[in-house]
């Protein structure tokens, strides 16, 4: 088997070798994938003999490919499962193939194995996200490091194996207390034991001296302080002054005084206390009282140094081994040679591997420059490295929970997988005339250009039948518990019809027309379902399955025009348009430029869907609504009958031809002036060459501060060079302003006026505003005093009376200049089609303005080849923007020409890996705008996840995961899942294999919460819940590996659950606050909240945005000390964030004792500068933190009003207490 498969592999992915489908053939044996599939369409076609349902493999010719009984198949895991291939599909698959073919040709998988399991993390030379932290240190500043040799490197021996005895954290004796009420110092008998501090009011102790157990105790308990709430330890101070031996220990609620009774014993307490909390808990005094520091360096194989970020890694290396060694009392070591060894940070699966490149150019070490935190390293040898290209270990330690995954075959380890759909080879060969063939195509004559069809040719359709149609409708429910949950309504209607649409990149291009509305009748067999007929089978009127005509001519159709359908009710509605029922689309041109004919069936989406862009249905289930109906070109009736239509316009711009794919050429150097312009087609294209603008304006009378704003119906024309006003759209005017001998227009912002409309409810009023100018004709003395509803509205309307009444303004300077303007202010500025004139007249003046591209392409005629090759030519002469991500404009609904989109997914691959991660959220978003599953974008993102599995590819599968559970996106999202997954590294795909199944929606996680909800609804206690909740992640623990990766960041491998300290936190939908044990000794343990019944992409987005806007603000010299904590979306409706440790929320710190505490605590106007003073007791850390703090507010106050986020309150803000800035 080994061997075959490797023969098929060399022949499929055979450099320069031009990919043939094979022909689409029945396959006679079921497969054990489709077997559900397949005994459904038995069972239909057996019961609905009366309208003849074709059989699966019939309907889908393509699904026997790859579906295979080998058990490699069989075991192979899939993230998104079930997926029946089409032609798009495969040819998908073999794009991705090639993919990773030219990667393999500069990257060895090797190499992939080892950028899986050891990555780096590194800042490149243009790299955006990393300006603030490189350029703002510089080369003379330092960082503090704790470097960590291997134990195995030190001859150790059982004497001196043993590390210095950490300080005894349980301790007891007397000290005095300042009560909250009662003010006066009281002795309290203190025992320190498990982090927490318990005060008596006498030694709890028996007659004969003998210790109480700690049931007893608790009866005699006077109070107990918490050190894990204990947000600072610091010298008490009174009025300015030091008490003796005294110690404060702030909590959020109070703070509280102890004092010692002598010298041994205050520096007793302080020892223990100040080793009970984190370190930046404790006060900048006894941190130099007790020579602490943040990072611990006391065991025997640690070492303290300072770091320059000029330092290269082979040199910081050395630099370990010179520290070690001049260290007092240093244990001495095995022969070693410090060039066999690499770096690793500590507590993270983040490497330094390249010997010449410099610290200060890694992702964590420019972090720990810019917060000054301590860097923590760890020395690895090489052959760690090397292990991992030649060995690839079972990622579970226990196989019940997960398979093993199987290693990897010599030098072909990443594509083995994926050759696997082609395991079932067609009985013949393709030739080149059956490689672009449709699904429903018979024989053919030749090959045809689209541009060389006559004017006569046009789209043609006649419906045969809608199949399968539901008896309800769909609905989205409304109330805020059920927000996005589906409801069904019965269906009303009997009778349906087709409506027909041509759309281009989601813009109405034609409406077709509209089938004969015909009756529904029940399928025979019991199914429950309906069916509406056409033609001769029907029991209407066989005329009523005429041909359906489009007036947009074949030759002048884009590559990307969509034909939607759509099935509406029928009877009086239909008046209305009728409501929708069902529907679905199709390219007019499939993945190969061919244009579809012969007789097709289409599958039908509910009416929660829509087909006008983004992907549509290639697979067709039986037992789901789908269309039959026949597609042709008029064109069919001549000398061009059977012949095959391809995509073309080289002929109409008189370029020759090229070989297949045939697409027009995203780069056209120069276009001759004697090109002939392509046949007019019925269609208008949206530009005007005069100005006709009409809507809603406010107009006072001719005093104007003695009348009142009344709507007027503005209606403007140049033909007749007037602004005319009345009471409505279908009434006589009332008057006009002459503008044919010219008028002035300027804003009069100085009567602008914000009013409050009647209100809505009793505690809802509609705030609006007004937007004023004045129009005076030069042929009278009156100055007309207009407003509008929004400033934009008033530009547009001022913009268009200056050109009615200066008839030239169109040609001069002045209206290019007053465009540019505008443009500039307002990027979403919507021009007039007579804008748009003037724009496309002028664009040549716009080429070094990027803003102004995405209405230059708004401006083109998308129907007419010159306009779209000169448009073409233009793109690479732009100005480029300030930053590349701006190119993802360019992706978006409206700009579907394969040229427009292959050059903005050009440029944005020139971004650093760790600047593209931050923008693939929206990346992955325009996925949904490509025509065809095979696009630019879709193999740049597979390829950039190949090239960086960690840095892209965990984002990039979460980022598509959570959009493969949308039907309409499934089969999109689901094909590039399961391609990624097969051409990945076996470690990645083995560690995305276990995310799936613990954070995915239905996976282990989302099962324990839903568990815990039930049991709360069974009114079960919370002490039950909880037992429960860690009943199962005990259970749960003992299937994890040892180490593996979350999906919040790959950066942080973990280990076990610590169950103890998880539990369930108080809000609504019940999340589960969970901590894991970090994989590394010595690394800090890592904190998740994991969330099931709340869509956490709203929050995925805003935390993005309010991350572009720090660097943005750094980039300009701000450090407003905003950290967003991290946050991913594992599901439609799961997903964990990141929680911010060692933080208070505001309402806590209201809440604090003092004349305005308790509830009277938001009244209080110093409460959040007293709160900060007990937190710093020095005034040195009282400064840095008041500035922080500052900063902080300042930074997230503009971020939310920008965003709009107006849902914050005292207890979703929080204050961290180490640094007091603020976090939403």
């Amino acid at each position: 088997m080994t061997a075959r498969r490797g023969s098929f592999l060399s022949n499929t992915f055979s450099r320069g070798q031009s990919f043939v489908l094979p022909p689409p053939v029945p396959l006679c044996a079921t497969t054990a994938s489709l077997s559900t599939s397949s005994s459904t369409d038995d069972s239909s076609a057996s019961d609905s003999t009366a309208i003849d349902i074709p059989s699966f493999h019939s309907l889908n010719p393509y699904a026997h490919y790859g579906s295979s009984n080998d058990t490699s198949a069989a075991s192979r895991w899939q993230p998104v499962p079930r997926l029946v291939h089409s032609k798009e599909s495969l040819t998908l698959r073999h794009a991705i193939g090639d993919i990773l073919t030219a990667v393999h040709a500069h990257v060895t998988p090797a190499t992939l194995e080892i950028r899986a399991a050891t990555p780096e993390y590194r800042l490149e030379s243009d790299d955006w996200i990393g300006h603030a932290t490189t350029a703002s240190n510089g080369d003379n500043n330092t960082v503090k490091a704790v470097a960590r040799l291997p134990m195995d490197l030190l001859m150790l021996d059982t004497s001196s194996a043993t590390s210095e005895a950490s300080p005894a954290l349980s301790v007891s004796g007397w000290l005095k207390k300042r009560g909250e009420t009662n003010k006066a110092m009281k002795k309290r008998y203190m025992e320190l034991e498990d982090r927490a501090l318990c005060y008596y009011k006498r030694k709890p102790e028996t007659k004969t001296g003998e210790s109480l157990p700690r049931a007893q105790k608790s009866l005699f308990m006077k109070g107990q302080i918490d050190l894990d709430s204990v947000s600072s330890v610091q010298p008490t101070v009174i009025k300015g002054s030091s008490v003796t031996w005294g110690i404060d220990l702030v909590t959020t609620n109070r703070t509280w005084t102890l004092q010692a009774e002598s010298e041994a014993d205050y520096d007793m307490w302080v020892n223990c206390l100040c080793n009970s909390v984190p370190f930046h808990s404790v006060n900048i005094v006894f941190r130099r009282m007790l020579q602490l520091a943040e990072v611990s360096a006391s065991g025997p194989n640690e070492v303290r140094m300072v770091l320059l970020p000029s330092h290269t890694v082979e040199a910081t290396v050395a630099n370990v081994f010179k520290c070690y060694h001049n260290m007092l009392d240093a244990t001495p070591l095995h022969p070693h040679d410090p060039k066999d060894y690499v770096l690793k940070f500590t507590g993270f699966r983040d490497y330094m591997l390249d010997p010449l490149q410099e610290i200060g150019r890694y992702q964590h070490v420019a972090e720990c420059f810019l917060t000054r935190k301590t860097l923590g390293l760890t020395l690895v040898h090489i052959s760690h490295i090397n292990q991992v290209a030649t060995m690839s270990p079972s990622l579970f330690a226990a196989a019940a929970f997960l398979h093993a995954i199987s290693p990897p075959h010599d030098t072909s380890m990443a594509i083995t997988t994926l050759g696997a759909d082609w395991k079932c080879q067609p009985p013949q060969q393709a030739g080149a005339a059956t490689s672009s063939s449709t699904t429903g195509g018979s024989s053919r004559g030749g090959v045809v250009a689209s541009g060389q069809i006559g004017t006569s040719s046009a789209v043609r359709l006649q419906f045969r039948r809608v199949v399968n149609i539901p008896r309800f409708t769909c609905a989205l429910k409304r109330s805020a518990h059920d927000a996005g949950a589906v409801e069904r309504k019965p269906l009303t209607c009997v009778s349906v019809f087709v409506r027909v649409e041509l759309y281009d990149g989601g813009q109405l291009l034609e409406v077709v027309g509209e089938t004969a509305e015909v009756p529904l009748r029940a399928i025979p067999g019991g199914t429950n379902l309906l069916v509406a007929q056409w033609g001769p089978n029907s029991t209407t009127d066989p005329a009523l399955s005429s041909w359906l005509e489009s007036h947009l001519r074949l030759c002048n159709a884009p590559r990307s025009t969509r034909v939607v359908l759509t099935v509406c009710s029928g009877g009086p509605r239909q008046l209305d348009g009728g409501c929708i029922l069902l529907t679905t689309g199709y390219n007019l041109f499939n993945i190969d430029g061919v244009y579809v004919q012969g007789e097709q069936y289409i599958q039908m989406w509910d009416n929660l869907h829509h087909a006008r862009y983004g992907p549509v249905p290639h697979v067709v289930a039986p037992e789901r609504p789908f269309v039959h109906l026949e597609l042709q070109s008029n064109s069919s009736s001549s000398n061009n009958n059977n012949s095959v239509v391809v995509f073309d316009w080289c002929e109409q711009l008189q370029l020759p031809h090229e070989p297949p794919p045939l697409v027009v050429q995203p780069y056209i150097t120069s276009s001759s002036s004697s090109s002939p312009s392509p046949p007019k087609i019925a269609l208008k294209a949206r530009r005007a060459d005069s100005v006709t603008k009409e809507g809603w304006l406010k107009k006072t009378g001719k005093f104007h501060s003695l009348t009142n704003w009344q709507p007027r119906w503005c209606v403007l024309s140049q033909v007749y060079g007037a602004l005319y006003y009345g009471d409505g759209p279908n009434m006589r005017h009332k008057g006009a302003i002459d503008l044919a001998q010219g008028a002035t227009v300027t804003t009069a912002d100085e009567l602008n006026e914000t009013y409050t409309t009647f209100a809505v409810s009793k505690c809802t009023r509609k705030e609006q505003r007004t937007w004023v100018f004045k129009v005076q004709s030069n042929e009278s003395s009156r100055e007309y005093v207009l407003c509008a509803a929004t400033r934009q509205e008033r530009d547009e309307w001022m913009l268009a009376i200056k050109v009615v009444a200066n008839p030239g303004i169109d040609g001069t300077a002045e209206s290019v200049a007053d465009l540019r303007c505008l443009l500039m202010r307002d990027p979403l500025f919507q021009l007039s089609d007579f804008q748009q004139t003037l724009l496309w007249r002028h664009r040549l003046l716009f080429v070094d303005s990027f803003e102004a591209l995405r209405h230059v392409l708004e401006c083109v005629n998308w129907q007419n080849a010159v306009e779209v090759a000169d448009m073409l030519a233009l793109l690479p002469q732009w100005a480029k923007p300030q930053h590349p991500a701006a190119y993802i404009l360019l992706l978006d609904m409206q700009f579907a020409h394969e040229g427009v989109r292959h050059f903005a997914v050009t440029r944005l691959g020139e971004m650093a890996d760790s600047t593209f991660r931050c923008f693939l959220p929206q990346l992955v978003q325009a996925l949904k705008y490509e025509n065809h599953h095979v696009s630019h974008l879709a193999k740049l993102l597979i390829q950039r996840a190949i090239e960086n599995p960690n840095q892209i590819g965990f984002d990039l599968f979460w980022a598509m995961k959570v959009e493969s559970y949308n039907d309409q996106y499934q089969e999109r999202y689901g094909l590039l899942l399961n391609a990624y997954t097969d051409v990945c590294s076996s470690k990645m795909r083995g560690i995305l294999e276990l995310q799936d199944k613990l954070f995915a929606e239905k996976g282990e996680f989302e099962r324990i919460c839903q568990h815990v909800k039930a049991l709360a609804h069974a009114g079960k206690t919370k002490d039950e819940m909880v037992a429960a909740l860690r009943e199962r992640l005990t259970t749960l623990n003992e299937t994890l590996p040892l180490s593996y990766q979350l999906p919040l960041d790959p950066r942080v491998e973990v280990g076990k659950i610590v169950v103890h300290k998880c539990k369930i936190m108080s809000s609504a939908k019940l999340p589960l606050w969970l901590e894991f044990e970090n994989a590394e000794e010595g690394g800090d343990p890592v904190v998740i909240i994991f969330k099931a019944g709340d869509d956490v992409r709203q929050d995925c987005l805003t935390l993005q945005l309010i991350t572009l806007m720090d660097e943005m603000w750094r980039e300009d010299g701000k450090d407003l000390a905003m950290e967003p904590y991290k946050c991913v979306s594992t599901g439609p409706m799961t997903g964990m964030l990141q929680v911010v440790l060692h933080a208070v929320t505001t309402a806590a710190v209201h809440k604090r004792g003092g004349a305005l505490g308790g509830i009277f605590g938001a009244f209080n106007d110093v409460s959040f500068s007293d709160w900060i003073a007990a937190n710093n007791g020095d005034p040195r850390s009282y400064k840095t933190a008041v500035n922080l703090f500052l900063r902080s507010c300042a930074g997230y106050c503009v971020a939310t009003y920008v965003l709009g986020i107006g849902d914050r309150h005292n207890d979703n803000i929080m204050v961290r207490v180490s640094k007091s800035t603020v976090t939403l």
